[in-house]
């Protein structure tokens, strides 16, 4: 992890943060802004905040609204990268914990922080589904039409 990107995320929580709290909103249209271009600086929010102290209802709130914020499109390409796959499986635990009323939080989080060592360390090629290697075979017999 970058320290440009420790530098950014900590820029980001303090820009829309005062004594009355994290400005969930302000945060998250940022965020939105910049997820394609520094998707590891928007996944190291998600650690500041904990470092700075937010509860979990923050890291709630953030993942949720940014997950609204985002269009399909910037879901799917961030799902095609390392990087994207980290920050999206980490959103996924975050909102999962949501959903089960905050149960289990340490677990999800550590299992997110695991894989997202695990994608990181990795210098084997991801494995492709048959759906996907389909998609690439029709893909490329279209091209060639």
């Amino acid at each position: 992890m970058a320290q440009d990107d420790k530098t950014r995320a900590n820029a980001l929580i303090d820009k829309n943060s005062d004594s009355g709290g994290l400005n969930v909103d302000a945060l998250c249209h940022e965020l939105s802004q910049i997820v394609m271009q520094l998707t590891y600086t928007v996944f190291e929010v998600f650690n500041t905040l904990t470092e700075k102290g937010f509860n979990q209802s923050a890291h709630e709130q953030v993942a949720t609204n940014l997950i609204s914020r985002s269009n399909q499109a910037n879901l799917i390409q961030l799902a095609q990268s390392a990087h994207g796959q980290i920050l999206l499986q980490r959103i996924w635990y975050i909102m999962n914990c949501e959903a089960n009323n905050g149960q289990q939080v340490c677990q999800f989080i550590a299992i997110a922080d695991a894989r997202a060592k695990e994608i990181q360390r990795s210098t084997a090629p991801r494995q492709f589904s048959e759906e996907e290697i389909k998609f690439f075979i029709e893909r490329g017999e279209n091209q060639k039409l």
